[in-house]
Order: structure tokens, then sequence, then C-alpha cells
């Protein structure tokens, strides 16, 4: 990495930024250097000289994240495109979409269904270790499919995307599901007082704030979607929020499901649900 492009953005960003978003910033601005040079033959040092990077800059300085403005965003391996309108994957993502493959990558064949897939980074990361499983990714955002669908064509990767409210999803009766996962929306609006503010000003609140006060409603569909639509033996998958973990676990039980794991992040907070159907 450019050690006078990292020294340019450290006094830049400071008093903005902490130095450890500040180092994370300047591997986007490092990956766009390279890329840049490339095309153009440039060497990388005179990159801070180039508008694009003061650009950058004033935007990072307004609060807006570095993915929107780089374009794209890591998840495991895989550098995804990523534009407004479509939620930024983050680590607790990485570790459910690790979770499904961990108990279920023995299996061949599955049927996957990721129900509010944004950027697709669940789906691309399951079809990437399970070959052989048949994925399909919903999302109500046309922003979200287009950009999924970019993403899996940037990877070869054949994935089924369907543009639609699961509020509304009624599938053929043919379809039926051997997984569901799914990070829906689940922040009540009465949490956005104790979110980041590029959150809240930048990333969509569709894929955010769930419609109800207990930010507990796409549990209650997920868990009637999924008593008609998923096989016998089957398996839901769900990031949730930690501090709703007992209300979270009712919606489940109350909808008749006996089995439930709770599973925790890397920080010991319990951030994923493993329902068995």
């Amino acid at each position: 990495m450019d050690q006078t492009l990292c020294h340019y953005l450290e006094k830049r960003l400071a008093g903005t930024y902490e130095p450890r978003e500040i180092y994370g910033m300047s591997r986007y601005f490092d990956a766009e250097c390279r890329r840049r040079s490339e095309l153009s033959g440039a060497n990388v040092s005179n990159c801070k000289e180039m508008a694009w990077v003061d650009e950058w800059i004033v935007r990072l300085l307004g609060g807006e994240p570095i993915q929107y403005i780089s374009g794209s965003a890591p998840f495991h391996e895989f550098d995804l495109i990523v534009r407004p309108g479509v939620l930024i994957p983050r680590p607790e993502t990485e570790e459910l979409a690790h979770r499904v493959h961990t108990e279920m990558g023995g299996k061949r064949c599955l049927h996957v269904i990721d129900v509010g897939t944004g950027s697709g980074c669940i789906g691309i990361y399951l079809k990437s270790r399970n070959p052989s499983w048949r994925i399909t990714c919903i999302d109500i955002s046309e922003t979200a499919i287009g950009c999924s669908r970019e993403n899996a064509l940037k990877f070869a990767l054949e994935i089924d995307f369907r543009c639609i409210d699961f509020n509304h999803f009624l599938p053929e009766p043919f379809e039926k599901w051997d997984v569901l996962v799914s990070n829906p929306p689940y922040i009540s609006k009465s949490e956005a007082g104790k979110m980041d503010a590029s959150v809240l000003q930048h990333e969509p609140h569709q894929a955010l704030f769930a419609p109800d006060a207990e930010g507990l409603h796409f549990y209650r569909l997920i868990a009637k979607f999924a008593h008609k639509h998923m096989r016998p033996g089957g398996k839901i998958f769900v990031e949730i929020n930690p501090t709703h973990l007992e209300q979270t676990c009712g919606v489940f039980r109350d909808a008749g499901y006996a089995h439930l794991v709770c599973l925790d992040d890397l920080q010991g907070r319990t951030r994923i649900l493993c329902i068995s159907c």
C-alpha cells in the first residue's frame, strides 16, 4: 500500500474518522489507484494528486460510505458490486452465510431460498461453495436485484434472481425448498436514534427497518412461509437483532417450531437462529 497516500488520507480525514476506519478506507483508495494505473499507465504514487482522490475525500467527509463511493464491498473472498439503494454487506452476514455452508455443505442438490438478497452476497457465497445447489434469491428492490445479477455474472454463477415482495410471494405449487436463509429488515423505527448517521442517510431504509414496532414482521412471514413451502427436515437460518433474541425465538415457537438453536458471532453475541422444520 502506498504510504504517501495513506499519510495524505490520515491528514485529510483525521477528526472525522478513527485511525482504524481511515486504514480500512485506504485499502479502497489503494485498489482504485491500482485499477486506474493499469488502465492509464500512471504511477500509483501519483494517484493522490489526481482529482478523483479529493472527490472521494469530500464525499467521505460528507458521510457517504466508502463502499458506495468505490462501488465495491468485500464479502469473504468476493469483491462485490454495490451501489446506493443496495444494502452494504456486513461481517455478521458473512458469518450467517458461512454457518449455512458449515451446517448444510455436506448435502448435494439442495434447493435454497435467500429472502432479501440485497447484493446477492449470501447466494453467491453458497453457490460458489456448493455448485450442485439450486439457489433462488428474492428482493423487493429492482436496484438490489439488478446489482445481485451483476455480481452473479461477474463470478460466473448460475442463480435464480426474482424481484418479489415477500409479503405477497406465492411460489408455484411444485416449488419446495430445503433451506431458507435470510438477513431480513429487523430494526424497529424506535432504534433509529442509536444508528450511525451515515447508515441512516445513505443506506436503503427498506432493507434496514421492519414495518412493525417490534422489528419482528419478517420473522413472522418467514415462519408462515416455511410451513407451506419447505420440505420436511428443512432448515431456516436467519440473522437477528441480539437485543430481541427472546422475542424472535418466541415468533418461531408460537408458530409451532420446537427445535431452535441460537448461534453466536465472533464477538460472542447471538446473531443467528437455526430453526428445524
